[in-house]
């Protein structure tokens, strides 16, 4: 299913598309990866080679602070883009 965010293993999540919210997003991948869980990125929303915005229009993406989580490009490219927060931030990691 396009645009679900679908478990990998118990502690894997992929983010499916380039949506702000919602099933398959990056934000629904923040709120719900466990500690040492760690979040992939689907290759058919986000092609080898291409560089896919992720727009974050309506408030910055939850603080990772669980212990452990990996971000796992895979060699894609994915851009955090948040001009319209006050305060610029779209993805913060505090480890």
């Amino acid at each position: 299913m396009i645009g679900a965010l679908w478990p990998l293993t118990a502690a894997a999540l992929e983010v499916t598309n380039a949506n702000d919210s919602g099933a398959g997003s990056l934000r629904a991948a923040t709120n719900n990866t466990p500690v040492n869980g760690s979040i992939t990125f689907s290759q058919s929303a986000f092609p080898p080679g291409t560089v896919t915005p992720i727009p974050i229009t309506t408030a910055a993406l939850p603080t990772l602070t669980r212990a452990g989580v990996t971000l796992d490009g895979g060699g894609r490219v994915a851009v955090v883009c948040a001009p319209a927060l006050p305060s610029g931030n779209g993805l913060t990691v505090d480890a």
